[in-house]
């Protein structure tokens, strides 16, 4: 049975963590959570430019390979490795909403196997050549600092009527704190009405160029965001904490 996913208040910890061990079906961690992205639309050269995008999100990736099979939407597969199917889930909400369904055998790939990984995006002409921010909002981590970025649910109202998109984000941090010079959004994430967001500020030296990269916690309140303390959203620890299990990691073990 496949699983159909629709944009909401989701966050998308891409930031997959790699283990050493073995699970159940012999796979070993790391290879159960490795995505190869397969090419399933007109596109030469698009499974090899998404599966770049998923890297810089924070994915585990394998070589790019191709497909028989051409299809208009994508669909992501997981295999029975321990793992799979929650990476499946996170690499599917990150291109916007896509299915997810259990890998068939033979796998929609050119040699009919998944050497390498227990993930696969079989990538439709829907989504070919697109970035995941125009996907949904990005889909990026929002530790790697990169400056293209990306939110996790785009232009979608979350906490009230406010929206999980740059605009909105980048206004509220703009107004934040007069003490901090605002820079640069890079990546975000939102979730149940809260955001977690890399920023750049100024560094405080006599270079203007110069700046730091830092976190910001934000909650929604009615159609604004709100620069919250981070310490005192935190907590002392996940259990104490008004900030969201799926982003507490980043926003308040992050430094």
């Amino acid at each position: 049975m496949g699983i159909k996913l629709t944009l909401g208040a989701v966050a998308v910890m891409a930031c997959v963590a790699v283990g050493c061990g073995s699970d159940d079906s012999g796979a070993s961690t790391a290879e159960a959570e490795t995505v190869i992205v397969a090419n399933g639309n007109a596109d030469n050269g698009s499974a090899g430019r998404m599966t770049d995008a998923l890297r810089l999100a924070g994915f585990s990736t394998g070589e790019a390979v191709n497909s028989q099979d051409k299809v208009a939407g994508s669909i992501v597969y997981y295999s029975d490795a321990n793992g799979s199917q929650d990476v499946a889930v996170k690499v599917a909400v990150a291109l916007g909403g896509v299915d997810v369904e259990s890998l068939p055998d033979p796998a929609p790939t050119d040699s009919g196997s998944l050497d390498g990984g227990g993930v696969l995006l079989l990538l439709g002409q829907n989504q070919a050549d697109k970035t995941l921010e125009e996907l949904n909002g990005g889909g990026g981590s929002t530790g790697g600092g990169s400056s293209t970025g990306g939110g996790t649910t785009g232009t979608t109202p979350v906490g009230g009527t406010v929206k999980c998109d740059r605009e909105s984000l980048t206004k509220a941090l703009e107004n934040a704190n007069p003490d901090l010079t605002f820079k640069k959004l890079n990546n975000w994430n939102c979730d149940q009405g809260w955001a977690v967001a890399s920023i750049e500020i100024d560094g405080g030296t006599d270079d203007p160029e110069y700046t730091v990269t830092s976190i910001a916690v934000l909650e929604a309140e009615g159609q604004f965001w709100i620069n919250k303390d981070r310490v005192e959203v935190c907590g002392s620890g996940p259990d104490d904490s008004q900030v969201p299990a799926s982003l507490y990691a980043v926003g308040c073990d992050s430094n």
